[in-house]
């Protein structure tokens, strides 16, 4: 049976860097891709436009160990 994993809201430095090693596993076998021109930029500016109240980075924690992680948008911004 899978263990469901809740997520949280990633939340200072040590969520902030667990993201962008996230990040960077998700980006590297994809190599480089116009749609990823400013990907270092984003990266290092997180949380950037994922900041709160409209937006959110959160992570799957099991324990201690990160499981994954995902954004969110606001659904506003994303019908404009």
């Amino acid at each position: 049976m899978t263990k469901a994993v809740p997520p949280v809201e990633a939340t200072g430095t040590v969520d902030l860097d667990n993201i962008r090693r996230l990040f960077r596993e998700f980006y590297d076998p994809l190599g480089d891709y116009p749609c990823f021109e400013d990907f270092e930029i984003e990266r290092a500016g997180l949380p950037g436009g994922y900041a709160p109240p409209d937006r959110c980075l959160l992570m799957a924690k099991d324990g201690n160990a990160v499981a994954g992680g995902f954004r969110t948008r606001s659904v506003v911004a994303a019908t404009r």
